[in-house]
């Protein structure tokens, strides 16, 4: 997809993916609604989930948007919270 089909795509409302690490390292992935603006991922979660813990202790992420139609077909996001 070029930058702007990526943008019209994102601006859609999909659940995402969204992957964090626990403390022994191996992934902890949920499904959250997102906002996707300016190239960044906002993501809504509440402060008592898992994955705001993991985020606490370990910034990293990734993000997976897939289509619902094509699951071949998805968008991904890896990186550090803020």
């Amino acid at each position: 997809m070029t930058p702007e089909q990526i943008a019209a795509y994102l601006a859609q409302p999909l659940i995402a993916d969204f992957v964090t690490l626990r403390a022994d390292g191996s992934p902890h992935v949920a499904p959250v609604w997102y906002e996707y603006a300016e190239g960044k991922f906002l993501v809504f979660t509440s402060r008592k989930f898992q994955r705001v813990r993991n985020l606490e202790r370990d910034d990293r992420a990734a993000v997976s948007v897939p289509t619902p139609g094509a699951p071949y077909a998805y968008v991904v996001a890896e990186g550090r919270a803020t």
